[in-house]
């Protein structure tokens, strides 16, 4: 019995140096049974026999061998939350660098990798790389943007810089690289990056003064909201200098106040008791109604809040004149309207004032799609296939519903002319609807063009 217990006390301790001698120098010291297991469980796409083998092989030996086998991994499985939660959990910041020789033989090309797993890859890479070959990659500008967009983070967020010079740069960042901008738009890819300025208020004042005329910019959009108080202050202090029904106000009330009130943080009461003293001021009658449009179901996330204000509202203020807009806030219930006839679709779709070359006005007449039953769609497009404005309405439906799932509407037509497949494909295109069912789709219709632009790395 003694002899058994130190020959198995002998092989743990062999096993523990191994494990060790193969985290200093990244050597694969893992028996070739147990590495032909493993490679035989990762191409399988076997998550729970992965999990399962980490009794006797350690978990950064199983990280190695991923890595250096990232041929293994198909595209399939890179979408298993699993074994996806598994990678981004074994590669922090504080492990990732022990891997950083292999890392870096990936997102260089130097080991065989499909193109989703290297991009998977490249977001713990180029954030483990030091500034200085950061700033090498922006100033040659000869990445890809996702590349070129973590490097910049990178730089900005360690950046000993003024604040204006910061935004600055962040700004001549953006309107020199049309591609870069496209990329981040409508992300929150600046919100990390502006909250570690100093002078909160200052990029806030700087954002309304600069970012939203003509037009509110996405990019800015986001980053201007995550600022909390300071830009919630500065956005107050624009309402009550202005009391107008302008775009920027519309854009506060709509976005920014509804937004805020919504993250529910610490501040909210402070928000909550601004926007009282704005709504009771005698020149806020014009903003009343954005208000008011703020809180409707659908828009507004939070109906306990909703009530609440609209309580605050009702207590000092005669209202009673929007009666239907404060019967759905209480009810809570969405507007759920959509179309009733394929001829209220048409008059919709048709009128003088709709514009479907304008995204809002494609994205409104989809969501009333998306309430109105498929035989009246289907009417539409039988009766009305030749007028363009329902034509690209369509397509533009169709075209989002292939984000996810095969297009049900396209199912529920049948043989679609060429004239949509056509103008389908042009909205793929356009908003990068890069699915397994574009990419078929885009197979059938013999348009390889498009395909390469989609998954071009």
């Amino acid at each position: 019995m003694i002899e058994k217990l130190q020959i198995n006390s002998t092989f743990e301790r062999v096993e523990k140096s191994l494990n060790l001698r193969f985290q200093k120098k990244g050597s694969l010291f893992i028996s070739k049974d147990n590495l032909e297991k493993l490679k035989e469980e990762l191409f399988n796409a076997n998550m729970q026999n992965i999990l399962a083998l980490e009794l006797v092989i350690k978990t950064p030996i199983i990280i190695q061998v991923i890595l250096k086998n990232p041929w293994l991994i198909s595209d399939t499985f890179l979408q298993d939350k699993d074994f996806k939660r598994y990678i981004r959990e074994n590669l922090t910041a504080d492990s990732a660098n022990q891997y950083l020789s292999v890392l870096k033989d990936i997102a260089e090309d130097n080991i065989f990798s499909t193109n989703k797993f290297k991009l998977l890859i490249e977001e713990f890479y180029y954030g483990l790389i030091n500034v200085e070959e950061c700033e090498r990659i922006i100033s040659e500008d000869s990445s890809k943007p996702k590349i070129l967009i973590e490097c910049f983070k990178r730089v900005m967020i360690e950046s000993k810089e003024s604040d204006e010079i910061k935004i600055r740069m962040i700004n001549d960042f953006f309107e020199s690289r049309e591609e870069i901008y496209q990329v981040v738009k409508s992300t929150a890819y600046l919100n990390e990056i502006v909250n570690i300025i100093d002078d909160k208020e200052y990029v806030a004042q700087w954002i309304l003064d600069n970012k939203t005329l003509p037009k509110i910019d996405p990019v800015w959009s986001n980053a201007f909201i995550s600022l909390g108080k300071d830009s919630f202050d500065v956005a107050t202090e624009y309402i009550k200098s202005n009391f107008t029904y302008d775009e920027v106000s519309k854009w506060i009330v709509r976005n920014v106040f509804q937004k805020q009130l919504n993250y529910n943080d610490s501040n909210v009461e402070y928000y909550i008791e601004k926007i009282l003293n704005i709504f009771k001021h005698r020149d806020a009658y014009r903003i009343k109604v954005l208000f008011l449009d703020m809180l409707q179901p659908g828009k507004f996330k939070n109906h306990e809040m909703a009530c609440r204000l609209l309580d605050e509202f009702e207590t000092g203020f005669d209202i009673s004149r929007y009666g239907e807009r404060i019967e759905k806030i209480r009810k809570g219930e969405e507007d759920s309207r959509g179309y009733h006839s394929e001829l209220d679709a048409f008059n919709d779709i048709d009128k003088d004032s709709s514009n479907v070359y304008n995204q809002k006005t494609l994205d409104y007449i989809s969501r009333q799609f998306r309430k109105t039953d498929y035989s009246i769609l289907v009417q539409l497009y039988v009766k009305h296939h030749d007028n363009i404005k329902v034509q690209k309405s369509i397509a533009y439906y169709i075209a989002n519903e292939m984000r996810r799932k095969p297009s049900s509407l396209m199912m529920e037509i049948g043989n679609i002319s060429e004239e949509y497949i056509e103008c389908i494909i042009d909205f793929i295109s356009e908003n990068s609807i890069n699915s397994k069912v574009t990419i078929a789709f885009l197979h059938e219709n013999n348009r390889p063009d498009i395909i390469e632009k989609l998954t071009r790395r």
